[in-house]
């Protein structure tokens, strides 16, 4: 067991939508179906409450919406599509030629990956409270002494118990992040397995984390400031919408349905995007370590 290629790990997911970009498109129009539909369907309904709050509060406020007969439909839409993704895309990776259905499945191999994944985000969880707690104590020990100087302790401990609580937090959540991944191919519950198959890669896996976010942030800065600077080049603008009486109702008024489900294809795509680069990612972290069992899995 050799060490990580952090760029061969980075690129997985380009890997994946040049060699399925059907797939990708597929997968594109699943998350927009799912998140845009129902925005829909209401849209019109909550631009007139926002068209009648300008002039009538108390109107917008006494409308009737069904807005909330829409909501439970979205959550369980939204929850079938957290639970059949990321699996789709641990499929792709790791047995590329199970493309029936555009590798979308709903199985058993699903269920372990969604309870693999729930259990590591409360690990981390606990994780980050039990790096903090001791440092919170000791603390409020320092602020009971009083004086400049417990002050002054008690700032530098919060500072530095609060990095502490970070850091170690995210090392807890790479050891165990190969969780998921493991318990798709091996189809049944894997955690522990993730902690010992990371042992003296943690750095390298956090490398990898580094690089994926910094192109998600980089790409979403983007998409977030041309769309500002769409809405600013009309009026009102977005910069002054809290400060101007009537700006925000004027400016969601520009929001019809087309221009809604425009934004919310260009979302759609950057959220698989984001998707797909860090599941196959982990994916291909997961055949680099353990190749000789990836592949074999039934």
């Amino acid at each position: 067991m050799g060490r990580i290629a952090v760029g061969e790990a980075i690129g997985a997911g380009f890997g994946l939508i040049r060699r399925e970009p059907l797939t990708f498109l597929a997968w594109c129009a699943l998350y927009f179906l799912v998140s845009a539909a129902p925005q829909a369907i209401v849209w019109p309904q909550m631009m007139e409450i926002y068209r009648t709050a300008g002039s009538d509060p108390a109107a917008a406020l006494a409308t009737p919406s069904s807005l909330g007969a829409y909501q439970p439909i979205a959550i369980l839409l939204g929850l079938a599509l957290m639970v059949v993704a990321p699996a789709a895309i641990f499929r792709s990776v790791l047995f590329p030629d199970e493309r029936r259905f555009f590798y979308l499945r709903l199985g058993m191999r699903e269920l372990w990956t969604t309870v693999v994944s729930v259990v590591v985000v409360l690990a981390w969880l606990v994780g980050f409270l039990a790096f903090l707690i001791p440092i919170l104590v000791v603390t409020f020990g320092a602020a009971a002494v009083g004086g400049a100087g417990g002050a002054l302790f008690a700032g530098i401990v919060v500072f530095l118990g609060y990095v502490a609580a970070i850091v170690g937090s995210l090392w807890l959540l790479i050891r165990l992040s190969l969780g998921p991944v493991m318990s798709f191919a091996e189809n049944t519950f894997r955690l522990t397995e993730s902690w010992r198959l990371t042992k003296g890669h943690a750095w390298r896996i956090f490398l990898v984390a580094l690089g994926l976010f910094a192109m998600v942030v980089l790409l979403e800065a983007v998409l977030f400031g041309g769309a500002f600077a769409v809405f600013a080049s009309g009026s009102p603008n977005p910069a002054r919408i809290f400060s101007e009486p009537g700006a925000l109702p004027a400016l969601m008024s520009r929001i019809t349905v087309p221009v809604m489900l425009v934004g919310y294809a260009v979302f759609a795509v950057f959220g698989v995007w984001s998707y797909v680069m860090g599941a196959a990612a982990w994916a291909n972290i997961y055949r680099q370590l353990k190749p000789e069992l990836a592949d074999t899995f039934a």
